[in-house]
């Protein structure tokens, strides 16, 4: 059972404490894959307040079971849970930070209206839960220096967008999801992060919501990402459907105008079609009309795609189609990243021989975006921890040498074999340095 006690949890007895999970290292958390089955089955969120109780320190007495549903106290077995998504490059071990008004009485609010099953949410909430205990363990939520004296930002031309993009992107979807972060993202912007990533209400709750306040003063600075799912559930190769299409072109192009309502804006710069398997529906020409409508009316201006699941088939069928001027994909240092095993795809060749590949899609004018670049060493959130030397047999001798973390050491040599920029969702100032310190080395360690 999951008991919430003390700013402690315990799992089937076992006790995960602000001490022990530090010492695992566990950056990487992330909401991404925290609720994959669930959501694409149900298309639904985990209730808000649901979320925060769970989640914040005040959320029980010792001892007290938090259980939403009221039910008995019945063990779930979340041993093969396994949530990943966002990738960190700092010394600090929270990713989110969470409200403490969230009362348990409050949770019984609109339950009717719940699609999501007490099995995903009891995952959801653990997955939240030790994330907000190293909130607890102590990272300081202010800058230690002025983004001024780190090292200057350095760019790239993010494909045929012609964006001269920050190396670092500031994907926003989890950091925001509770709350607003204006002086966060304010300083990301004076350390010249000039792209920023989110996603629409259905994964990422308020996180649009939360940013609208931070775009109304920048917004003709930077570049703007948000993307959706198309609300189809398929196989990876399997051929869609005209039908299918149609109606999945028509919910994704609906949450484009949700998201541009949510985010108090007129357009985004790319809007992605998110989590993209099936090269059968990225060349439908179902999905590409409704991105050229949604374009001729203002409210994008290129189109993107991202995908943790079968990578290589769906950037070549991208690249083929010539409408995709961005590609997000998950990719380590030892190679693909399987969004199955939340690990490294089997019998993936490692990132150094899948250079011609990203290179080929990339001279199509496709801008290459990363992510879970450093997943794998963070490990998984209940057993086995995870090992922050999984990719040193994948460098050599004067970079292992560097003083550089595990993470940015990952982060750092992604960029420098094959990518553009990177994606990292943020969630204190600790994080952000040290992922500018990594993007910044990258560029002069690889040049």
């Amino acid at each position: 059972m999951l008991i919430f006690s003390d700013f402690r949890i315990h799992l089937f007895g076992d006790l995960v404490s602000p001490a022990n999970f530090a010492t695992a290292d566990y950056h990487d958390l992330g909401f991404d894959d925290v609720l994959d089955q669930d959501l694409a089955a149900n298309d639904t969120t985990v209730p808000a307040d649901d979320f925060a109780a769970a989640a914040t320190s005040e959320a029980a007495p010792a001892g007290d079971v938090v259980d939403p549903w009221g039910g008995s106290e019945t063990p779930i077995d979340l041993t093969d849970f396994t949530p990943s998504g966002i990738d960190y490059a700092g010394d600090c071990s929270h990713p989110f930070e969470f409200p403490r008004h969230h009362r348990k009485d409050e949770m019984s609010q609109d339950r009717s209206n719940d699609a999501t099953t007490r099995r995903s949410f009891l995952q959801a909430t653990a997955t939240l839960a030790v994330a907000g205990n190293a909130v607890l363990s102590g990272c300081d939520d202010t800058p230690e220096s002025e983004p001024a004296t780190w090292p200057k930002m350095t760019y790239r031309k993010l494909g045929r967008t012609g964006w001269n993009a920050s190396r670092l992107i500031f994907g926003c979807g989890a950091s925001l999801m509770f709350r607003r972060k204006d002086e966060l993202l304010s300083v990301a912007f004076d350390a010249g992060i000039n792209v920023f990533d989110v996603g629409y209400r259905g994964y990422y709750r308020d996180a649009e919501e939360n940013m609208a306040a931070f775009l109304k003063k920048v917004r003709d600075d930077i570049f703007l990402i948000s993307k959706a799912r198309a609300p189809l559930e398929i196989e990876p190769d399997a051929i869609v459907t005209p039908q299918q299409a149609r109606e999945a072109a028509r919910g994704w192009s609906s949450r484009l105008d949700d998201s541009l309502r949510e985010l108090r804006v007129d357009r985004v710069n790319a809007y992605y079609l998110m989590a993209s398997h099936n090269p059968s529906l990225i060349a439908s020409e179902e999905i590409y009309r409704a991105f050229q409508d949604a374009k001729q009316a203002g409210k994008v201006q290129h189109l993107g795609l991202s995908t943790h699941r079968n990578a290589e088939k769906v950037l070549l069928k991208a690249a083929e189609t010539g409408w995709y001027d961005l590609a997000m994909i998950a990719i380590t240092p030892a190679g693909w990243y399987d969004w199955e095993s939340k690990s490294v795809l089997a019998g993936s060749k490692p990132m150094k021989d899948l250079q011609p590949l990203l290179e080929s899609v990339r001279k199509t004018g496709m801008g290459l975006v990363g992510m879970k670049a450093a997943r794998h060493i963070s490990g998984r959130i209940f057993l086995p921890w995870g090992n922050p030397d999984a990719f040193d047999g994948h460098y050599d001798k004067k970079y292992l040498a560097e003083a550089l973390s595990p993470f940015q050491r990952s982060y750092a040599y992604v960029l420098g074999h094959g990518l553009d920029v990177v994606n990292a969702d943020i969630g204190n100032f600790a994080h952000l340095q040290e992922n500018v310190l990594a993007a910044t080395f990258s560029t002069k360690y690889f040049a």
